[in-house]
């Protein structure tokens, strides 16, 4: 639902799932005194706080999603919910610190990102989210400002990883590469660009290309053109991985 519609909202209390737009502090309270304070899940777009002590009043989440909100610049707060099972923190303020993710222990989904034009920007770095031993599933992507992924790469029941990898230093990427093989067979580095409407050939030959999501290379590559060349990169890339991995303790 778009803005509070109070009567149609006291309605709703038997349900354990609730999406909000506006959502203001002020509305907190009512909220809980309707009954709502046991839901399980809470989706919030443009939400209208400056950090997350409101979420001491709903204790039973375990799955919680806030959206384009740029008024949150602070996620103080949010270690009130142990249960927490799955996280999504898009679009938000300027953020000082992760810190208060590391009390999340149950996490086992954490999707953090910007916009498809605007970045996260994030003072702090990865190292508070190093406590998140049963982290499953992890979605990094257009996140501005640490750059050492090291955090990240200790995650023993970790099935999924999505990273924005052109934002990393390539040892960084490499490193993550190196401590989860399913990712690395993966190679998101790569990304074939099939000749279809809206995407062209190469130039040269007309034959189909390839994006490279690694800094310091170019981006697209003529698959046939550029094969040795880029072969050369990924060569190297990969020795780079197969070093991080020997020297991982």
């Amino acid at each position: 639902m778009r803005s509070p519609n109070w009567g149609t909202i006291r309605t709703l209390a038997q349900v354990d799932e609730l999406q909000f737009v506006h959502l203001g502090t002020s509305d907190i309270g009512r909220l809980v005194s309707l009954g709502f304070d046991r839901l399980r899940s809470l989706r919030l777009r443009d939400l209208r706080a400056s950090d997350l002590a409101f979420l001491g009043a709903f204790p039973h989440l375990d799955s919680l999603s806030i959206w384009q909100s740029a008024k949150v610049t602070s996620l103080s707060g949010i270690q009130a919910l142990q249960g927490l099972r799955e996280l999504g923190l898009s679009e938000l303020g300027p953020l000082p610190s992760l810190v208060p993710l590391s009390a999340l222990e149950d996490l086992q989904e954490l999707y953090l990102s910007g916009g498809v034009w605007k970045d996260q920007k994030l003072s702090g770095d990865f190292s508070p989210l190093a406590t998140l031993e049963n982290l499953r599933r992890l979605t990094i992507t257009n996140v501005r400002g640490p750059v050492d992924l090291t955090p990240l790469s200790r995650y023993q029941h970790l099935e999924r990883l999505s990273l924005a990898t052109a934002l990393f230093p390539t040892g960084e990427v490499a490193r993550l590469a190196a401590a989860y093989p399913f990712w690395h067979q993966q190679r998101p580095w790569l990304h074939p660009l099939p000749i279809s409407r809206g995407v062209y050939g190469c130039s040269r030959c007309g034959g189909e290309q390839t994006l490279l999501l690694l800094q310091r290379t170019r981006g697209i590559w003529c698959e046939r053109c550029d094969a040795d060349k880029l072969s050369r990169i990924l060569e190297k890339f990969e020795q780079l991985i197969q070093q991080c991995g020997s020297s991982a303790p």
